[in-house]
């Protein structure tokens, strides 16, 4: 089983956060499949996983459970830069947005900012040229919807980050997009070996 990463009881009440709290339970605390996230202005994983449970009734998931698995990533939509979304395309977009403020990524309105915030996270991530286009793709929500960290943190190291940013930028069709903290886990361990088997011809 993944070692699943903590809130850090120390984390900073996040205005946006609470408000991405306060949206999901006002907009799906209806929903039988719906289980109310604490308004505490704290990113964890109630929050993470309120987000996908959102995400998941959205896109006619039979059984919202809030975990990222292969049939919410296939139900997944690509999310662009839209000046006339209908109501259901407005929704994904604050869970988008709601994703975003998570991850320490600012999406203002979605528009041009949303589309710049994409693109500083898909920087973050390492990817680049055509990769870096604003366009939140489900390789780039699914990324989004975890507690991965895609900064460089206190206890990281920058040529570690270069690496991870590296292989993600190459290896994203294999790997997806691994965390770009810094710090050397499994995570970036399991990303070079499928490098290794792909630069190989190993199928993986």
């Amino acid at each position: 089983m993944k070692e699943e990463k903590t809130l850090n009881p120390n984390a900073r009440y996040d205005q946006m956060v609470w408000e991405t709290q306060q949206y999901l339970n006002a907009t799906y605390g209806n929903n039988p499949h719906w289980e109310m996230i604490e308004e505490n202005g704290k990113t964890g994983w109630p929050t993470i996983r309120g987000l996908i449970r959102a995400l998941q009734i959205e896109t006619g998931i039979s059984t919202p459970n809030g975990n990222f698995g292969p049939a919410t990533e296939a139900a997944c939509p690509t999310l662009k830069k839209d000046f006339n979304p209908s109501e259901k395309t407005k929704r994904l977009n604050y869970i988008l947005q709601g994703s975003m403020w998570c991850k320490g990524f600012s999406p203002g309105g979605f528009g041009d900012k949303t589309e710049a915030g994409i693109k500083q996270f898909q920087e973050a991530a390492g990817l680049s040229g055509s990769n870096v286009n604003g366009i939140a793709t489900p390789l780039i929500i699914k990324a989004l919807l975890n507690m991965d960290a895609f900064r460089l943190v206190s206890s990281g190291d920058a040529k570690i980050r270069q690496i991870q940013q590296e292989l993600n930028r190459d290896y994203y069709k294999w790997i997806g997009l691994k965390p770009t903290d810094g710090r050397y886990g499994r995570d970036t361990n399991k990303a070079l070996i499928y490098a290794l088997q792909v630069e190989g011809g190993i199928e993986t």
